[in-house]
């Protein structure tokens, strides 16, 4: 397999930034696992401030004795439909999208320009 396709499918399957270690670009490839680790914790974040409220609001209806699975489903339907975006989570989603984006495209060019390079210093001779 080539180092380019290997790059890229380690970027595009594995993770962002680890086809840049494939190529060797350790610093860039840590930057960009650092980046969208960081984006990942910030979906997480905002997702566990979601839990206590959909817990205190199934609590309630479970105080009614209104709770089953039919509600759960419909109370999880409701929150899922609220309008959300908060600047945490579009801010950590722009992140993921754009480094991981960014890192097949990079892992794709420069591994493919490294390879034309070496083919090109392999088949002339200096004498």
């Amino acid at each position: 397999m080539k180092k380019h396709t290997k790059a890229t499918l380690f970027s595009t399957f594995l993770f962002p930034g680890t086809g840049q270690y494939v190529l060797g670009w350790k610093n860039l490839g840590f930057c960009i696992v650092l980046l969208t680790s960081a984006g990942l914790c910030g979906l997480v974040y905002v997702a566990a401030k979601r839990v206590p409220v959909i817990k205190s609001q199934l609590l309630a209806e479970l105080d009614k004795g209104n709770l089953d699975i039919q509600s759960i489903l419909e109370k999880s339907l409701e929150i899922s439909t609220q309008p959300t975006g908060t600047l945490i989570e579009n801010a950590s989603f722009l992140i993921i999208v754009c480094c991981w984006i960014g890192s097949i495209i990079h892992a794709y060019i420069i591994g493919k320009k490294e390879e034309d390079q070496s083919r090109f210093y392999r088949g002339s001779s200096f004498t």
